[in-house]
């Protein structure tokens, strides 16, 4: 059997949903069918995740891109065309970055890649730049024909980058759910290991962006400490935005109830002794940390504007951002009411959901096989 040659193009490979689900495929794909190479724009130190893949597969670098100006742009087409010279052996291109892969999957065209797939990762462009935004919307088009396999996360993502009449087709962003199964045993431990015994524990897992939406998110913690005493709220991951989120803690006043955890590989650790995942986005894909937390059976109170395909579980619970701080304060008290032992049910709702990885992911070489077919017959 073919050993499968396959390219990944993520921007960076710093901590967050995308790298996560590369890596739980990454681990999971059939052994000696598949040849993985990452194409990245990193240009700082290699994070914790890159030293890991590091040992598992080929992480190539394309330096001195940044993407900010047109002659940034021209900068990255003529890279890429060197590269794809030097690297016309693969069998697939697949790409996590929206219409700035544009250039990327035309280059892979040029080069003879039979396999090219553009992957919808979100419903918005995380930059709030107008120019910006407006070039993205320009490029969607161009990116469609570039590829010639379109793939998301949910439908709403599928829906925003190739259109509601597009064929697209939905790709879990699977996990290991063996990892997320609530244990009594475990959460004691955690609990004692960070200080939290006794306390009511909320979470926040993601990028220090602005879609992440922490000031909202601080506003309504802040609210509720004022007649829960021993709330506490722990800040998952690392980003641009910290400082400024650090700088609105201290004006809160809320120095003793935050933690800044940083960037985390005990993801499944912390869950357990989580009582509250708390997600207040302004837009998402399909938020993988809430697949995690529904699987550790950890109450979730999100934003309304978070797809409805990742709500599988009972103790899940939307709420509009326009909404009244008091109706997020009570959802929270709400969540913080769910009996521990029904903790233990949540990997059953997202196993029947399709997120088990060591399904997916031997369903996805086996998409990679027939894409590969069906694009050299």
């Amino acid at each position: 059997m073919q050993t499968i040659e396959l390219l990944y193009f993520v921007d960076t490979l710093a901590l967050g949903g995308i790298q996560s689900l590369l890596k739980e495929y990454i681990d999971h794909f059939p052994k000696g069918q598949i040849n993985v190479t990452i194409l990245t724009l990193d240009e700082d130190p290699p994070s914790p995740l890159e030293i890991e893949l590091q040992k598992k597969i080929t992480i190539q670098r394309l330096v001195g891109v940044k993407l900010k100006t047109p002659l940034d742009f021209l900068k990255f087409e003529t890279k890429l065309k060197q590269y794809f010279k030097q690297h016309s052996n693969f069998d697939i291109v697949h790409a996590h970055a929206s219409s700035k892969s544009f250039q990327l999957l035309r280059q892979a065209k040029i080069a003879g890649i039979p396999v090219r797939i553009i992957h919808s990762h979100s419903t918005e462009f995380t930059s709030q730049n107008f120019a910006k935004r407006a070039v993205g919307n320009l490029l969607k088009q161009p990116v469609k024909q570039a590829a010639n396999t379109y793939f998301a996360c949910s439908q709403l993502a599928g829906s925003w980058l190739f259109g509601d009449k597009s064929s697209f087709e939905v790709i879990p962003n699977a996990i290991s759910l063996k990892a997320f199964q609530f244990s009594p045993a475990t959460r004691k431990h955690e609990r004692a290991k960070h200080q939290l015994t006794g306390k009511k524990v909320f979470a926040h897992f993601g990028r220090f962006t602005a879609s992440k939406n922490h000031r909202q998110l601080l506003t309504l913690f802040a609210a509720f400490c004022q007649k829960e005493a021993n709330a506490y709220l722990l800040l998952v991951g690392n980003g641009e935005l910290m400082a400024q989120v650090r700088e609105q803690v201290q004006q809160l006043e809320l120095q003793s109830k935050v933690s800044f955890l940083g960037y985390r590989t005990d993801v499944a650790e912390l869950l357990q002794a989580c009582d509250v995942v708390l997600l207040p986005s302004f837009y998402e894909g399909l938020p993988i940390i809430l697949l995690e937390a529904q699987a550790a059976g950890v109450p979730c109170v999100v934003s309304d504007r978070v797809t409805t395909e990742v709500s599988l579980a009972p103790n899940y619970e939307a709420i509009s951002l326009d909404a009244p701080t008091v109706a997020w304060t009570q959802a929270m008290r709400r969540a913080l009411t769910q009996p521990l032992i029904q903790r233990k049910s949540g990997l059953n709702y997202v196993r029947a959901a399709g997120y088990d990885i060591n399904e997916a992911a031997p369903q996805m070489l086996q998409l990679y096989r027939q894409l590969i077919t069906e694009n050299n017959s």
